[in-house]
């Protein structure tokens, strides 16, 4: 059963693991004029404009494997992302983002924090699932033996 919900999350119709994210702007603090989200170069960008959903598709086109989070200006630190790199980078990234359930299973709101400052975002999966908080993968264990 664990497998099954694995498969249908990350392997849908495909031997090769997808996932597309649309990523929708809620609020952002007003001393953050720019936040950037790239993953492994498709930008979701927003600067407190319309809120208009970007969708982005794991793992990238680039196959560089590394995801950036920019928030301008830099804060007084001098602090204004993150960076994660590898085949895991996205989940990595979420690991550090405050995530919160909605009603709908397939979304749930981001919470992007640097430095004291946040920018939420509505983020849809492509499956019914919440790909980044998914128990059966943290329960997930394959069999010693055949």
């Amino acid at each position: 059963q664990r497998a099954q919900a694995i498969k249908e999350t990350f392997f849908p119709g495909s031997n090769t693991p997808s996932l597309r994210l649309d990523f929708k702007p809620i609020e952002m603090d007003t001393s953050i004029q720019q936040f950037i989200l790239d993953v492994d170069g498709q930008i979701v960008r927003y600067s407190h404009g319309p809120q208009i959903p970007t969708s982005v598709q794991w793992p990238g086109p680039r196959g560089s494997s590394q995801v950036r989070v920019q928030l301008s200006p830099a804060s007084t630190s001098g602090s204004s992302g993150m960076v994660n790199d590898g085949p895991w980078a996205l989940f990595r990234l979420f690991d550090r983002v405050k995530i919160e359930k909605t009603a709908a299973p397939e979304r749930f709101k981001a919470t992007f924090e640097i430095e004291g400052r946040k920018a939420v975002f509505e983020v849809t999966a492509s499956s019914v699932r919440n790909p980044f908080r998914l128990p059966e993968l943290n329960e997930f264990r394959c069999p010693g033996g055949l």
